[in-house]
């Protein structure tokens, strides 16, 4: 499906082709089925025809000149007709509907229907003709065949509408009229012709075979619309027509009484059927003639005709455009409608295909059905995006218009292309009105009655209550919510409230009953609560109601729920007995009354003592040096730190710094050492550590004797002192071994040496 889609979109530029496509498939599975790929420019042939009696004659020439249109446009390379739909008619009936793409198939159809009736006037011809646009592809050919007025001319609007969905032309051959062509049933017949770019041909009976070989030559691929015009007296009147590189052919058709047409050249000579100008059809009241490969340049065209006429100029090109409407700057035509809404300004997007650089579009006009161009707007191109166009918003034109486009081809020529069907704009539709069923509000407060309101275009809103109307209309340019407000609201204001919205489309209107309750319950700011473990604690929740409530408390774990440990105040406070650990957390106080629910959160702290230690608790230093003492602690709630020594208070000074659980000093002294105290004290009590700081100093060896003379076997005193902070040890060395008491050996406690019985070793 989405193959045939993005087929659709290149083809006929527009994403709402295929939107269409898909609804035809949807009602019509045979058509086509969601495997089969539609091939680009393809189109259906329709014939909807009448099977009364009167048209025995018509359907034998049908019949033979739909075998020829068959035999063409089946030998072209391109082929336009996809299938081909059959949608006879006769009073009171529509059908049975033929859709094939067989073309024997649709011939044995022609074949096979059976007139019948007294040739009744008029006939249900408008219901077929929807019928066939119905179920047809986009930018196909129908082709109406009565002698009939119509009786059913007031589905007039709902085809003229799917007209311009579908892009599709519609073309009467007329063998009859009963004798009424002023009659709605006749008038209906020209203005979908009109809408559609298609024609009205009034013929004898034995003329409807020339008809159909007109339409076995122009059901072409690629067929665009240069121009179409609308009569609505005789006259006669000279045209231009630009033909630009890209038309390798056009056709002129001109229908009404005595029709006549002359065509001359860029160069100003009359194209004659003898030096380029074909005849497809020439009868009393049609004349259709083509020219093949005209050069390009301005054409001239000279129409004459002594009654109401129409002229249709067509062509043969790749180059086209889509066109669609949006309120915003839209920036892809699957962002647009076809059809812009009445009285709503407006952006048109132009796609173009096969329009190659230096060409390009300058400008847009919208045309009346009568050829006159309403109004003209230039044209933008998008500087990132190839082949989009755009106009500035604009307000559309009321009633049919086509949208023109005029440029340059690649080569300078001026060129021009129209929609193939009029345009007109939608009405919006009326607003859309919300409200919800009920609308609460409190009493003593302001109640809010809130109206949604959606529409295209401007609307006012008028509210009532009960019926009666309350206030003034409020005019709103966009679609909003509309508010109805009730101060200090009491029982007395409850009722049914409606919110009528009216817009020149029409008017909707919602209703909702305001019931008018007690508020919700207040509650005053909750406090925080800190306790030690062990004791009891209230958690105050304080209630303002004019209504009774219930209170519903939620702690850590969950719902609390009353029992030894907890208890609910009359007022809505919570008594927590022997608090421990365990109760610690966040705790919400609920309260809820008819009028709604309120509720508040507080904390629940469990105070712990704080516990301290000094890191490093024991450090030595010397003069000058640094020393940092950190004092850690913990508790709730967070301990305060204070530095004490000797039981004393800390001052900082210059060489000593205390920031908060850490104390430093710099440049030290010997006076500097002893005990110092960290104390941490919070709500729940406090702790102190203690560090040492130890001053010393490098020891200094004196040695009184350097050398000592003793006789063999007497005794060897040896003296030695030392001095440092604190006292150093004095160890004796003989060489690298280290001396110990021995029984010839004596170490005295101040360092002296003796040994007995020295000997000449020692």
């Amino acid at each position: 499906m989405k193959r045939i889609c993005d087929i659709l979109s290149m083809a006929w530029g527009g994403w709402r082709f295929c939107v269409v496509f898909v609804l035809v498939i949807a009602m019509w599975p045979g058509l086509v089925t969601p495997q089969e790929d539609v091939p680009p420019g393809a189109a259906t042939l329709a014939f909807v025809f009448d099977i009364t009696g009167s048209m025995y004659d018509d359907l034998v020439q049908v019949i033979d000149g739909a075998a020829k249109i068959m035999a063409t446009t089946l030998a072209r390379i391109e082929k336009p007709l996809y299938n081909y739909v059959l949608v006879p008619f006769h009073d009171p009936d529509v059908g049975p509907i033929v859709i094939t793409k067989d073309p024997d198939e649709f011939q044995s159809e022609l074949r096979n229907l059976y007139v019948q009736g007294g040739g009744d006037c008029p006939e249900m011809s408008v219901r077929a003709i929807k019928e066939a646009l119905d179920v047809s592809l986009p930018n196909s050919y129908i082709y109406v065949f009565t002698d009939a007025l119509s009786k059913d001319f007031y589905l007039g609007e709902e085809v003229l509408a799917l007209i311009q969905q579908k892009q599709s032309q519609v073309v009467f051959v007329l063998t009859g009229d009963c004798g009424k062509p002023h009659s709605p049933g006749y008038k209906i017949y020209e203005r979908i012709a009109s809408t559609s770019s298609g024609q009205v041909f009034q013929l004898k009976k034995e003329q409807v075979n020339q008809v159909l070989n007109f339409v076995r030559l122009t059901v072409q691929a690629r067929k665009v619309n240069l121009m179409s015009v609308d009569q609505d007296r005789g006259n006669s009147q000279f045209l231009q027509i630009p033909i630009d590189s890209k038309l390798q052919e056009f056709t002129v058709s001109l229908s009404g009484a005595n029709p006549d047409l002359r065509l001359y050249n860029p160069k100003g000579a009359e194209v004659t059927v003898n030096n380029g100008l074909g005849e497809l059809l020439d009868i009393k009241n049609v004349k259709v003639v083509y020219v093949r490969d005209p050069p390009p340049g301005k054409w001239r065209l000279r129409v004459d005709s002594s009654s109401a006429h129409t002229l249709r100029i067509t062509g043969l090109s790749k180059f086209d455009f889509a066109a669609g409407f949006a309120k915003q700057r839209p920036t892809h035509i699957t962002s647009t409608e076809l059809r812009p809404l009445e009285g709503v300004r407006s952006h048109i997007l132009v796609n173009t295909t096969d329009l190659d650089p230096p060409g390009l579009l300058q400008r847009l006009q919208l045309v009346s059905l009568n050829g006159v161009a309403l109004t003209e707007y230039p044209l933008q191109a998008d500087p990132e995006l190839k082949n989009i166009y755009r106009t500035e918003a604009f307000k559309p034109p009321s009633g049919y218009f086509y949208i023109k486009v005029v440029g340059e081809d690649d080569k300078g020529h001026e060129l021009w292309r129209t929609t193939p069907t009029a345009i007109s704009p939608r009405k919006p539709a009326p607003p859309t009105v919300y409200m919800p069923e009920i609308t609460r509000g409190f009493y003593h407060s302001t109640a809010t009655i809130v109206c949604v309101v959606e529409s295209v275009i401007p609307f006012t809103v008028q509210w009532y209550k009960n019926g009666l109307r309350e206030g003034s209309e409020v005019l709103f340019q966009e679609s909003g919510n509309a508010t109805y407000q009730v101060t200090r609201a009491s029982a007395s204001d409850e009722g049914i409230y409606t919110c009528n919205a009216t817009s020149p489309s029409g008017s909707k209107a919602r209703t909702t009953l305001l019931d008018i309750s007690e508020p919700p319950p207040d509650i005053a700011p909750t406090v925080n609560v800190s306790v030690l473990p062990g004791d009891n604690a209230v958690l105050t929740c304080i209630v303002y109601s004019t209504v009774p409530y219930n209170v519903t408390w939620y702690g850590p774990g969950g719902v609390v729920r009353q029992n030894q440990q907890f208890t609910n105040f009359n007022n809505g406070s919570l008594f927590i007995r022997h608090v421990d650990l365990s109760h610690e957390g966040q705790y919400v106080c609920r309260i809820g009354n008819e009028g709604g629910y309120s509720q508040e959160k507080l904390f629940l702290r469990v105070q712990v003592p704080p516990e301290v230690y000094i890191k490093p608790a024991e450090q030595t230093f010397k003069v000058g040096d640094r020393v940092t003492l950190n004092c850690y602690g913990d508790g709730f709630p967070l301990p305060a730190y204070y530095w004490l020594r000797n039981g004393a208070l800390v001052i900082p000074n210059n060489r000593m710094q205390v920031n908060q659980n850490q104390l430093t000093i710099s440049n030290m002294e010997r006076s500097d050492g002893g005990e110092y105290s960290c104390l941490a004290e919070n709500l729940a009590g406090q702790d102190t550590a203690k560090a040492t700081l130890e001053y010393i100093e490098r020891p200094q060896i004196d040695m009184y004797e350097k050398k000592v003379v003793v006789g063999s076997g007497d005794t060897a005193n040896l003296h030695c002192s030392a001095k440092g902070i604190p006292p150093p040890e004095i160890h004796w060395f003989k060489g690298e071994l280290e001396l110990k008491q021995l029984s010839y050996v004596k170490i005295s406690a101040n360092g002296d040496l003796s040994i007995l019985g020295a000997q000449e070793q020692d």
